[in-house]
């Protein structure tokens, strides 16, 4: 940073250079930010004020997933502003430092950079910086959602996970299982289609807001229940009414489900589906086995396998990471998935340790 202030000519002040679509798409957005305030004829902005600002986007097909290059360059000076990023993401990111840097001085009604000339040299500390939005205790319309995200790119905050549906209600309309949002959402308007989801992620991805989805499991699905109780322990002959959640690992009718909810999600391809993030998250928390124990059937289950009831719970992670994994995508959880298996399992083989 320099300690010369630098006039800004809002009334001229133009973007060049590249044709990304993402990133020109982006100009008009960001010249309402940098200049909010209508300038008076009369204030006659100095001529030799910056005008413009040209950017470089060197990768113009890199898509947007947890890897992708946010790094940009930024210098203004009187000569003018250049911007130079590996892909349209660290343009955007170049974009909202400079709308940061342009002040406006209510007193001469004109706009400047304090500090000039300036060099910024700019890349996230961390990949993944999230805000988990939960539209299942609380549904959200699309248009807050879409208000959300234009918040976040503010403080270049890069994704939203998505937390879709929880034991109180199933909002999502899944075309392979209707009976989940059919019977599950809180009514027949709190839904969200197909389209609806595409609308959300495409307004993200168009932003550099990744969205990762999260379908919780074996817990916090008692909702699912309602529309196909034979994937919960209450839904098994002799199952407790009371005994909602977790998901019954004893059944393919519950993996059966899982696949056919995963492919509507991913499409069934690395990088593609209504959600193309490749990192889903698949929950794993908060899970009382003693649901299985209490249950006959899956006890009875759990003893052919010769297992305990966390080790139903293991299973079932394990098969549930394997189905996301056949639709190319890495997997996301809670910390108990570590807590509950690889701890425990440890202590159970190894109790020297």
């Amino acid at each position: 940073m320099g300690s010369a202030p630098l006039s800004v000519d809002s009334t001229a002040f133009k973007f060049s250079g590249t044709t990304h679509a993402d990133v020109v798409a982006a100009f008009p957005r960001y010249q309402k930010l940098m200049f909010p305030h209508p300038v008076p004829k009369s204030t006659g902005e100095a001529a030799a004020g910056l005008s413009g600002c040209t950017i470089t986007v060197k990768n113009t097909t890199q898509l947007l997933q947890l890897e992708t290059d946010e790094s940009y360059t930024l210098k203004v000076a009187s000569g003018g502003c250049t911007i130079s990023s590996e892909t349209y993401v660290g343009a955007l990111r170049a974009l909202e430092t400079l709308s940061q840097l342009i002040m406006f001085n209510f007193d001469t009604q004109t706009y400047s950079i304090a500090s000039a000339p300036v060099e910024i040299d700019d890349q996230p500390r961390f990949h993944h910086r999230e805000v988990l939005v939960d539209t299942s205790r609380h549904f959200e319309p699309v248009q807050t959602l879409k208000s959300l995200i234009d918040s976040l790119t503010y403080g270049k905050i890069n994704v939203i996970h998505w937390h879709l549906v929880d034991q109180q209600s199933f909002p999502f309309d899944s075309k392979s299982r209707p009976l989940l949002s059919q019977k599950g959402a809180y009514s027949p308007q709190e839904r969200y289609t197909e389209l609806d989801v595409a609308e959300v992620v495409e307004y993200g991805r168009a932003r550099g807001v990744r969205m990762m989805v999260e379908i919780d499991g074996p817990g916090h699905a008692a909702i699912w229940c309602k529309g196909y109780p034979e994937i919960c322990p209450s839904g098994a002959p002799d199952g407790k009414p009371s005994c909602t959640e977790p998901l019954n690992p004893a059944t393919n009718a519950t993996y059966e489900l899982l696949d056919d909810l995963m492919q509507d999600l991913t499409g069934g391809v690395r990088g593609t589906g209504l959600f193309p993030d490749n990192v889903v998250h698949l929950g794993g928390d908060e899970v009382n086995t003693a649901c299985y124990e209490s249950t006959p059937s899956i006890a009875k289950w759990l003893k052919q396998k010769g297992l305990t009831a966390d080790g139903g719970y293991e299973d079932f992670v394990k098969k549930y990471q394997a189905i996301a994994h056949s639709k190319g995508r890495d997997v996301a959880g809670w910390e108990e998935i570590w807590r509950k298996i690889v701890i425990l399992s440890r202590f159970a083989c190894c109790p020297s340790r």
